[in-house]
């Protein structure tokens, strides 16, 4: 479990999590063109700029190796000072929990503000509406406030599966994740990278036969063992490889890691270019972020230092902010640019995205100060010492957990 290098911080993840975070608010902030039937899909170059913006979702994959590295990172840190089960959970629901219930309870009285004033058709028009609240029963409001809503129908209730804050099913993957790392360490602390390795063999070899073999799409469960955990253990990969894999000996174990994530890429593509497999798009893009994180490790501290990287930077570090914040903002402010005739595929990429990207984020600043502040479990970070003219002064200061790493 001892790590060849001291310092443990992959200094530029906070601006591969701006990148992300900036990737689903655009994503979001597009449905007006790419989930509008009245709208053909455009031809030449224009067909790459709307296929960028139809497949900028792959956020949320790049989020869920970056979770598996910080997640890792946090679960080494917490076995060196001796794992204590009650305050790693303790710590991961502190993180998560209040500020979700908070940007909830705002958004209930954004419904109700709507509702009194009549405007609420901005949420709930026929492009992709969001969810009346008393449209969901009790059994899946508390699905959606104990983050088990992706995965409470195979347990209790009837009921399919509604979120209110539709961003909230990838919080219940994360919590899931959490939940099987924190076992994990309980159970034996000194061998998580071996028990991880595990239970991703135990879910991916199901997935590699039903893919080989049958090509059947994949049902989701709801449930880590859906596919989405070898997201995670991408990230897991990505911390082993960078901290660990060179101390062996052995040059196959030290390139183990990295050849079974470019075989992972390789057969993902392959596979999803003929069946068009579910969860292998994620797993295409997880697999190659993870293989470019490792890639460009080397160049970190060169990357840190860069100031022309501050505003990404900054998104990146409130981006659990701009996660919760971002999603109805951006669909009340592009459906009424939608309804002032702002559409078409270039006008929705020149001004509906930079405006709402925009507005989101001058929302998510404040939320970030007032409320996710408070829930951090270690220190914010001071941007003015991060960008300072002495790299040196800065990265000793920013060697710290990252905000979002627990």
């Amino acid at each position: 479990m001892q790590s060849a290098r001291t310092d443990t911080r992959y200094y530029t993840l906070d601006f591969w999590r701006g990148i992300a975070c900036l990737l689903v608010v655009a994503f979001h902030s597009s449905f007006y063109l790419i989930e509008n039937p009245k709208i053909a899909k455009p031809e030449g170059i224009g067909r790459l700029a709307y296929m960028a913006m139809d497949h900028a979702w792959v956020g949320v994959p790049m989020f869920f190796v970056i979770s598996g590295y910080c997640i890792t990172a946090a679960c080494i840190g917490a076995a060196r000072r001796g794992f204590k089960p009650g305050d790693y959970f303790l710590r991961r629901f502190r993180r998560i929990y209040p500020p979700y219930w908070i940007a909830i309870v705002m958004f209930l009285l954004l419904c109700g503000v709507l509702a009194i004033t009549r405007l609420d058709w901005l949420l709930f028009d026929e492009i992709h509406p969001f969810k009346r609240p008393f449209s969901l029963s009790w059994v899946q409001w508390c699905g959606n406030l104990t983050l088990t809503e992706v995965w409470r129908p195979n347990v209790v209730g009837n009921e399919d599966v509604r979120f209110f804050l539709g961003v909230a099913w990838t919080l219940c993957y994360e919590e899931q994740f959490y939940l099987v790392c924190g076992l994990l360490m309980w159970l034996s602390p000194r061998h998580l990278f071996r028990n991880c390795l595990w239970v991703t063999v135990a879910i991916g070899l199901p997935i590699l036969y039903q893919t080989a073999t049958t090509g059947v799409g994949n049902h989701q469960s709801g449930f880590f063992f859906d596919g989405r955990w070898l997201e995670f253990a991408c990230g897991i990969g990505v911390y082993y490889q960078i901290h660990h894999a060179g101390k062996n000996p052995a040059l196959w174990k030290k390139h183990l890691l990295s050849g079974s994530l470019l075989i992972a890429f390789v057969f993902t593509l392959i596979t999803w270019s003929i069946q068009k497999y579910g969860i292998l798009e994620e797993l295409f893009v997880s697999s190659f972020f993870a293989m470019l994180l490792i890639a460009l490790f080397r160049f970190d501290r060169i990357w840190f230092s860069g100031k022309i990287w501050r505003g990404i930077w900054i998104c990146g570090t409130m981006c659990y902010s701009f996660y919760l914040v971002h999603a109805m903002s951006v669909k009340v402010l592009s459906n009424l640019l939608f309804r002032a005739g702002i559409e078409g595929l270039w006008m929705t990429a020149f001004v509906t995205l930079p405006v709402c990207i925009v507005f989101a984020a001058a929302l998510s600043w404040p939320f970030h100060c007032l409320v996710e502040r408070r829930c951090l479990n270690t220190k914010p970070v001071d941007f003015d010492i991060i960008f300072s003219r002495n790299q040196d002064h800065a990265k000793s200061a920013y060697a710290l957990p990252s905000p979002q790493s627990e």
